[in-house]
């Protein structure tokens, strides 16, 4: 059993969603500490005036933003180096324990986030083998928290004091505003589910679920991509993503493309494993 702090949110409303990664925990092998969840707008006093005025966003999704940050409190407080955080609806992978233990030591470098639940929309370039799957860089962010590793530095500049004005994964995708060093476990060995329903309705301006964004957030996305993954690799996920769009007009299957880090400028990637040949991977079920 691996010794990385798991953190559970989990609404005192919601027995059914403990019991049931309770059961996850104990099948794959691992303890989890669980945080009550924030209700609605009965965020904790420290974050009163970050939510305040906050109208663009449901009171679901200011409780569900406001648990996050406590997670993120606790890993400051703790100074732990980092920590997984998992929402009481993920559905996760035998493997999942292991992909999150050993994906933070496969990045040589800064990073903040590691996606565990995202499946990407756009290509992803790999940076090293994690097990059966592999770490990678996006070329377009996910939007997707029901699984992931936070850093204390990650957690630090959550918690940087400000407007919290749209939901916590989208704030998250924005990535450039708070100068955050985002990578992923692809195909993902969690996912969220949808048996619970839930109260994150993404009714917001300027939404990349939505798939409705400005000119202005369209370039700063894309520039903030090259910086953090370098033009040669942000070009090469262009090109893949065209590719794979037309297979899906013509009726073909369509996968994530994965681009090698062999083709990349290793330096901007920052893995311990550049070396290494990224398996064919299918895409997760």
């Amino acid at each position: 059993m691996t010794d990385i702090p798991i953190f559970l949110i989990n609404l005192d409303r919601s027995p059914d969603r403990l019991a049931f990664m309770t059961s996850q925990a104990n099948s794959i092998g691992f303890n989890f500490e669980r945080l009550k969840g924030v209700e609605g707008c009965a965020v904790p006093e420290w974050l009163a005036n970050d939510f305040e005025g906050a109208t663009t966003i449901t009171a679901g999704q200011i409780g569900c933003y406001a648990s996050h940050l406590v997670a993120a409190k606790t890993i400051v407080d703790r100074n732990l180096p980092y920590a997984v955080i998992l929402e009481d609806d993920a559905t996760l992978s035998p493997d999942f324990l292991e992909c999150a233990a050993n994906a933070p030591k496969a990045i040589n470098g800064p990073w903040d986030y590691i996606h565990l639940s995202a499946k990407p929309k756009r290509s992803v370039i790999s940076v090293a083998p994690v097990k059966n799957r592999l770490l990678v860089r996006f070329t377009y962010l996910p939007f997707n928290l029901a699984a992931y590793v936070l850093s204390n530095s990650g957690a630090r500049k959550m918690l940087a004091p400000g407007p919290r004005t749209r939901p916590v994964d989208i704030d998250v995708w924005y990535g450039w505003e708070r100068n955050l060093v985002i990578y992923g476990v692809h195909p993902a060995p969690a996912k969220q589910m949808n048996n619970f329903g839930s109260t994150m309705i993404h009714q917001v301006v300027d939404n990349p679920g939505s798939g409705v964004l400005s000119l202005k957030t369209q370039i700063l996305s894309a520039l903030w991509t090259i910086k953090e993954v370098g033009l040669p690799a942000f070009t090469a996920g262009k090109l893949s993503d065209a590719a794979a769009s037309l297979r899906k007009r013509f009726g073909l299957s369509r996968q994530t493309p994965i681009i090698n880090s062999r083709s990349v400028a290793r330096s901007v990637l920052g893995s311990r494993n550049t070396e290494a040949e990224a398996p064919a991977l299918p895409e997760p079920s």
